[in-house]
């Protein structure tokens, strides 16, 4: 039996043949890499083989439209192989055995192996380039979220607002209590009109204070009081800990922006605290001051 190797870049061939008096019988084995990376893989097919020989001069049918012609020299088979635009080109195969044809289907193996672990390693590298890009741009808009937020916050002074106008309805409250003491008589019914719109002041600064504490409840709960600040503060952390994992650098300081955003929480709290107190404080002034109004109308008989 005598048995060729024809090797190329990204396929090989296998032509083994007996010869009786230069008419050829046997067999080929086929083997190519086919298939775009990652999955690449190496396919074989075979069939029979026939041909002949003259002097040098050979002949092969081994499965393709027409014959291959070439020549036999030694231990070297050169044939012209058919190319794709109608051109022909030479081939060379070499005598071998089958353990160099193993050898052969082997190096074709490992170069599918190679090329399909480049393109996933090429595709973990672009996919942790598109996740490191995107954690960049979420951190920097996180973060720009978080110093907007932060600023907004510390800047409200919708609680001072609030308070300053429960002392001033508070205020009012007083002159009229002023007014009912001095101007307020039984005999016209001014004093009991005087009285009831103490109470209707009262009333007013109880309506400041549920305004108030509706004012607290916003600060602590919106997306734009503490709890979103906090939501902030997360988003950031959680972009940092996004890149970190992915053994990146940020590329933008968000030390400043979590400052920020955590002095503004115990600015807010501090406020909330003072607002409390300050609201209930003149509440309980506004309504104990009511009561005396109404005690006083009932001492003057009316």
């Amino acid at each position: 039996m005598t048995t060729f190797i024809c090797s190329g870049d990204s396929s090989a061939s296998l032509l083994q043949w007996q010869d009786a008096n230069g008419d050829l019988s046997g067999s080929y084995v086929h083997s190519s890499i086919s298939g775009q990376v990652p999955q690449e893989q190496v396919t074989s097919n075979q069939g029979g083989l026939s041909g002949t020989l003259n002097g040098n001069a050979i002949s092969l049918t081994i499965g393709l439209q027409e014959p291959l012609y070439g020549t036999l020299d030694g231990g070297q088979l050169t044939l012209n192989i058919p190319q794709a635009d109608g051109s022909f080109q030479a081939g060379t195969c070499s005598s071998g055995s089958l353990s160099d044809w193993n050898a052969t289907v082997q190096a074709l193996d490992s170069q599918v192996n190679s090329d399909n672990n480049t393109a996933l390693q090429q595709q973990a590298q672009a996919s942790t380039a598109a996740a490191i890009s995107n954690a960049q741009q979420a951190l920097a808009s996180d973060v720009s979220t978080l110093a907007s937020d932060a600023k907004s916050l510390n800047s409200n002074d919708q609680l001072a607002s609030d308070i300053k106008q429960m002392q001033t309805d508070y205020q009012t409250e007083q002159n009229d209590w002023q007014t009912a003491q001095t101007q307020g008589s039984c005999s016209d019914g001014s004093l009991g009109s005087d009285v009831a719109q103490v109470g209707s002041d009262a009333a007013q600064v109880s309506s400041d204070l549920a305004q108030d504490q509706s004012d607290v409840y916003a600060l602590q709960n919106d997306d734009s009081g503490v709890t979103g600040i906090q939501a902030d503060i997360t988003a950031v952390d959680n972009d940092l800990s996004t890149l970190q994992s992915l053994g990146a650098t940020p590329s933008t300081d968000s030390s400043a922006a979590l400052a920020a955003g955590n002095t503004a929480i115990s600015n807010t709290a501090a406020a909330i605290k003072w607002a409390d107190g300050q609201a209930n404080t003149i509440n309980s002034k506004a309504q104990q001051l009511s009561t005396t109004a109404q005690n006083y109308e009932s001492s003057k008989g009316c």
